[in-house]
Parts: structure tokens; sequence; C-alpha cells
């Protein structure tokens, strides 16, 4: 699916081995998941991150849960 939105709706980022999850929240949110966008790695992982990393600033919090 594609989705187009702004960089300046996302707050924070987290990512994990499999992706990246770009949230709307400035704190962790069970929101997350619904309004947040999960960006998945394809052997990209440190590409995406830089780019994300570019927009947002890394957040610490414990790795996303992918179920």
């Amino acid at each position: 699916m594609t989705k187009r939105k702004s960089w300046s709706i996302f707050k924070r980022f987290v990512s994990d081995r499999t992706a990246v999850l770009l949230s709307p929240f400035p704190s962790p949110s069970r929101l997350d998941s619904f309004r947040g966008i999960e960006v998945r790695f394809h052997r990209n992982r440190e590409a995406v991150l830089a780019y994300v990393s570019r927009h947002l600033a890394p957040t610490r919090e414990p790795a996303h849960n992918h179920g």
C-alpha cells in the first residue's frame, strides 16, 4: 500500500530488526499501531534508518513489537 504523509506529522520513530514505525505521538501510545506508519526493511535497514533520521530524531524505548 502507498500512503503519502508530510514529515511534519511524525514526532518520533522506533525501529526493530524488520521495520521502522513512524509515530505521530511524541511518546509511546497505544494508538501507535493505528495512527503510525510502519515501513518494512528489505535488505536496506541502514539506508532506511539513515533517511528517516534526516527527518526525525530517534527515540530510546523498547523495540516495536510486530505481533
